[in-house]
């Protein structure tokens, strides 16, 4: 065998094992984006962190496992790697509204709200029937004092989804921050029958209630949150200052409150 020949053969081999790679690469990315997963949604995040790296050393432009990546640095206060991996995602698979909805939540939580808005904004556009996205960008709304446009956000997310118990006290919140504190009351409710161990709803209506100068009743709504929910101070700490206002309520009962 002459010198070409061997160089020719040596050629043919190296293009032969560089397709084997490129065939066995995706199947290894699809076994680690499995364990990957696994690992994510039993909590084990370490783990999950370490699968999806290890994606990202086959393909490093790999969208799930930069989307994934970026939600673990969220919720582990790495904002803004956050942001970049989701951002990276986002550059690979730009029409996919789930990696616009976290990266606004991301933003959101940073404080930038007006990238938050873009983004959650191209989520609907995306996929206009999410309404975890429609309340989402009310939130936001609410929070640059846009209340009158949150609200109506909130009135989208509940019209697709008549059971969201979030969006009908998040509508509730928009609506007693305008002053429409008949129909404020209206949204808490019905989130609570939706969810009658819905704390913070108990505790929205009771703030509404007192509003009203219905101490009695907002007292009681303050006692429910309280109960549902023995951490929500805020529920605790007006339980307290509503009771003073009853006249039912026996100085006793009110001290033994405060103790609690």
């Amino acid at each position: 065998m002459n010198r070409a020949e061997r160089r020719r053969q040596a050629k043919q081999k190296k293009k032969q094992k560089t397709a084997a790679s490129v065939t066995q690469a995706p199947a290894d990315v699809l076994e680690l984006l499995k364990l990957a997963i696994e690992a994510h949604q039993a909590g084990r995040m370490d783990e999950a962190e370490r699968l999806y790296r290890q994606i990202l050393d086959i393909d490093p432009g790999h969208s799930n496992a930069n989307h994934f990546l970026g939600v673990i640095a969220h919720h582990t206060g790495r904002g803004k790697e956050a942001v970049q991996r989701i951002a990276k995602a986002i550059k690979r698979e730009p029409a996919n509204s789930s990696f616009h909805f976290d990266l606004g939540n991301v933003l959101k939580a940073l404080g930038r709200l007006d990238d938050a808005i873009k983004n959650l904004r191209e989520a609907i556009r995306l996929s206009p029937d999410i309404a975890e996205a429609h309340t989402n960008l009310g939130l936001v709304l609410d929070l640059q004092g846009r209340t009158e446009d949150a609200a109506e956000c909130h009135r989208e997310a509940i019209r697709l989804k008549p059971d969201y118990a979030q969006g009908h006290d998040n509508l509730g919140c928009s609506l007693q921050e305008l002053g429409h504190l008949t129909d404020a009351v209206a949204s808490y409710r019905e989130a609570i029958r939706l969810e009658p161990d819905f704390a913070n709803a108990h505790y929205n209506l009771g703030t509404a209630l007192h509003e009203m100068g219905m101490a009695a009743d907002a007292t009681h709504c303050f006692k429910i949150a309280s109960d549902r929910d023995p951490g929500h101070i805020r529920a605790f700490g007006n339980l307290l200052l509503t009771q003073q206002y009853v006249p039912s309520v026996p100085p006793a009962r009110f001290i033994e409150t405060a103790r609690l």
